[in-house]
């Protein structure tokens, strides 16, 4: 053989070798080539070559939770939380319901408005990846920059609303309010 053909060969070789693989199959025939050519283990990892395992440190008891105020017999305006500042409002089972469902509402409008708004960001991005006409990709660009912004807006009024609801159901434990109230 001459230096030129086993140079082509050479040649040959490596770049089928170093072409990605088409298919599943040839990536498997690939990684089958590759663990032949390694040499074997020389060590094997197992329990008796580990060695002995430090015994884990002792758990600390959990210190006892505090005792729960008992529940209201009745519903009655005597036995419903009242607001700290306003004797007037009564915070009873529909009061709380309500302003978690109001929570609640709230953040799943705004989710809602947020996929939308990236809906149209990414509309608005292959609009002005279509357009030639450098007036009209500015126009787009402008109204994609307003989509972005409101987009940012939304998603920080999105954490807000999540931040909300856990204040609230913060604030029903701190009251002594049961959670069937607030589901």
């Amino acid at each position: 053989m001459s230096v030129t053909a086993v140079a082509a060969w050479l040649w040959l070789v490596v770049s089928i070798w170093n072409t990605p693989p088409g298919t599943l199959g040839e990536v498997a025939m690939r990684e089958a080539m590759r663990r032949e050519r390694l040499p074997p283990s020389s060590r094997v990892i197992n329990n008796e070559t580990l060695g002995p395992v430090a015994p884990a440190p002792p758990v600390a008891p959990a210190p006892p939770l505090p005792p729960v105020p008992p529940l209201p017999a009745s519903t009655d305006p005597a036995a419903v939380p009242r607001v700290a500042g306003d004797a007037s409002e009564v915070r009873d089972q529909v009061w709380w319901k309500n302003r978690m469902t109001q929570a609640r509402e709230a953040l799943e409008r705004n989710r809602l408005l947020v996929a939308a708004l990236q809906s149209r960001v990414a509309a608005l991005d292959s609009d002005i990846a279509g357009r030639d006409d450098p007036a009209q990709r500015a126009q787009l660009m402008a109204d994609r920059q307003r989509a972005f912004d409101e987009l940012h807006r939304m998603q920080k009024q999105v954490i807000a609303d999540a931040r909300a609801i856990v204040d609230i159901e913060d604030e029903a434990r701190k009251a002594g309010v049961p959670p069937g109230w607030i589901r």
